[in-house]
């Protein structure tokens, strides 16, 4: 979110915990933060939030986190967006960039596996966030190891989709 803020691009950030240091740091970085109650799962005015925010953002960034039963529903709202065509961002650990290049289909196909596997150790959900995540993946989830990848993709959205 630094990041972000430092090169003036506009963002907003949730759902988030009250009390969580992200929040914490979202409302003093984001333009707007969608706030949730801790230990909760996502209200549905919270998600509303969510979901008309994402009818007016030009790219969507995922960090990984564990997804439970209480956070669910924003992976889903991903999904949803992504069919509509909002592009997605992954934002992933630079360890495996090396294994997440886009060196030919097989490759690419290894690298999926390799980022599914990582990402099945985040889902508490009983296999329903994988699912989720292997949906993305369908609707060109782009993997990014980097920050300035992210920055770059960022600016471009903005000039590309400029928020109404």
């Amino acid at each position: 979110m630094r990041a972000v803020a430092d090169e003036h691009i506009a963002f907003v950030a949730g759902a988030l915990d009250i009390g969580d240091s992200d929040h914490t740091l979202a409302l003093r970085l984001a333009d707007e933060v969608i706030t949730e109650q801790p230990y909760a799962p996502i209200s549905s005015e919270a998600l509303k939030h969510v979901r008309a925010s994402l009818q007016q953002v030009a790219l969507l960034v995922i960090c990984p986190m564990p997804i439970g039963p209480g956070n669910i529903a924003l992976l889903r709202e991903a999904v949803a967006a992504a069919q509509r065509g909002l592009p997605v961002m992954l934002f992933s650990s630079p360890e495996r960039l090396s294994l997440c290049s886009n060196d030919g289909h097989r490759q690419q196909t290894s690298s999926n596996h390799v980022l599914l596997a990582e990402l099945a150790t985040l889902d508490y959900t009983g296999g329903e966030a994988l699912k989720l995540f292997e949906m993305l993946l369908q609707h060109h989830l782009v993997v990014v190891h980097l920050l300035s990848e992210i920055l770059t993709m960022a600016k471009e959205a903005q000039t590309s989709f400029p928020k109404v």
